[in-house]
């Protein structure tokens, strides 16, 4: 493995890390109502 594939996979477990994180911070149903593309679950947990 060479530096460049080295750094690439650090950069993606980075940006799943922080997307990860904005996930667990974020209620379901509130991302629902800001995603207007998708249709809010008919079951709220």
């Amino acid at each position: 493995m060479n530096t460049t594939e080295y750094n690439s996979i650090v950069k993606t477990l980075e940006i799943i890390r922080v997307f990860s994180s904005s996930i667990d911070k974020t209620n379901c149903c509130e991302a629902a109502d800001k995603a207007p593309h998708q249709e809010k679950p008919a079951i709220k947990a």
